[in-house]
């Protein structure tokens, strides 16, 4: 503090610079805790030094230069093929080869260990999600090849979190709708609008808005989340409706022990009851918090950013792929406040855990023995034969190579049909 003067022979005492600034807590992304690796320490020692940062975090626990064959479970140390980049089981009655990620959910990838971690690590730094467009940017892969590996991670990531305990203690629960509206006509906008005078307030409705068709595939995102001093635990589920038996039945299956559930004042979660459960309602259209600050702000903050991900990284989602990309989210509000390495060696330990039925396997339904998809589920990625697309006609352009159509089958000629089709001829004495 300083005293100066005036000239009206007054002293006024000045605070220093800066010190009238409120003090604003820091995030804990810009801390250094946070940054404890980067992705040039992790694949600057190329190929070798990627695969041991694997091997030690898949099998780091049977010993440095052990591994657990996925086919009959023998550990030891392995044959190593360098050529192949494969070991092979040391049990004479098994000689298996396997890989770093064979037996895991990302079983039968083909990208090497520097591009794993790379694009483990760049899901790590998305705090917003990454898109499968970005990943197969900036590592040279198709994008279907990056979305089917996206979702594998995804995979392991669910799996892993439902297997997990039960919620207890203090619980906020609350859903929210996703692929709730249907783009309209582009009728009575622009040009339309403006040009036809009986056609301006087509597709309007009283109030000159564009009217907002329910899509069909309208569903909801059911969350309960677990607060604490030790972070937040999540447990979803994807429903059509936020109806009062499917809620109660989640909160059997995601809950245990002494709850107190605080939601909103929908009547779906009126069936929340019980000898050791206590349920607080939230009016929301009076107050976002009662009296004694209970709140299902850990909730909405869930759904928040799973909003922002939805318009600045996938920009469209699917009934089949929805749950999946909640997942996504409830992993990474889990992980909050852990250093950067941290999460990836969670993730690391997630995705390459044992797994035998992976639902992404087979993505691509190359294996004939394989079930075939539920009708049910959309946006499946399918392979198609390129040469059974038909081409553009007109002039082929410079370098432009066609494939030439079948020839069509020529029908067999019919007798009788053709006599059918011939009027008959009229029969007695011409007429003059």
């Amino acid at each position: 503090m300083s005293a100066r003067p005036h000239s009206d022979g007054l002293v006024r005492v000045h605070p220093p610079v800066g010190a009238w600034r409120r003090r604003q807590k820091k995030s804990h992304l810009l801390q250094s805790s946070y940054r404890t690796t980067d992705l040039l320490s992790l694949i600057g020692e190329g190929e070798r030094g990627a695969l041991d940062y694997l091997i030690k975090s898949r099998w780091g626990a049977v010993g440095g230069t052990s591994q657990v064959c996925p086919d009959c479970g023998t550990v030891g140390a392995h044959y190593w093929l360098e050529s192949r980049q494969y070991w092979k089981c040391r049990e004479r009655s098994c000689r298996g080869q396997f890989s770093i990620v064979s037996g895991t959910y990302l079983h039968s990838s083909k990208i090497s260990p520097t591009v794993l971690l790379s694009i483990l690590f760049h899901f790590v730094e998305g705090k917003n999600s990454i898109s499968a467009r970005q990943i197969s940017g900036l590592h040279g892969l198709s994008h279907q090849a990056a979305h089917v590996f996206l979702m594998k991670v995804r995979d392991a990531i669910r799996d892993s979190m439902l297997r997990e305990p039960p919620l207890t203690g203090k619980i906020q629960a609350d859903a929210a709708y996703f692929i709730k509206y249907k783009r309209p006509r582009n009728v009575g906008t622009g040009p339309a609008f403006a040009g036809k005078e009986e056609e301006k307030n087509a597709g309007l409705n009283e109030n000159a808005k564009a009217t907002r068709f329910t899509h069909p595939n309208m569903h909801a995102l059911v969350v309960f989340v677990q607060g604490g001093a030790d972070g937040r635990r999540y447990k979803l589920a994807r429903l059509k409706t936020e109806g009062q038996v499917n809620i109660a039945e989640l909160g059997k299956l995601f809950c245990a022990g002494e709850i107190e559930f605080t939601t909103d004042e929908h009547s779906g979660y009126s069936l929340l009851v019980g000898p050791t459960v206590k349920h607080y309602v939230i009016l929301h259209s009076k107050e976002f918090q009662d009296a004694n600050k209970r709140n299902t702000n850990n909730a909405e903050s869930f759904f928040s950013r799973m909003r922002h991900a939805y318009r600045g990284a996938w920009h469209r989602t699917s009934i089949q792929n929805l749950e999946w990309y909640g997942w996504e989210f409830a992993w990474r509000q889990t992980m909050v406040g852990r250093s950067n390495e941290r999460q990836l060696q969670d993730l690391l330990a997630r995705v390459l855990a044992p797994f035998n039925e992976r639902r992404f396997s087979d993505y691509w339904r190359k294996q004939p023995d394989r079930p075939k998809a539920d009708p049910d589920e959309i946006g499946l990625v399918v392979e198609i034969d390129k040469r059974t697309i038909p081409k553009k006609r007109g002039r082929p352009r410079k370098g432009e190579v066609r494939l030439k159509p079948p020839p069509r089958k020529k029908r067999p000629y019919n007798k009788h049909k053709e006599a059918a089709k011939t009027p008959a001829r009229p029969t007695g004495p011409a007429s003059d």
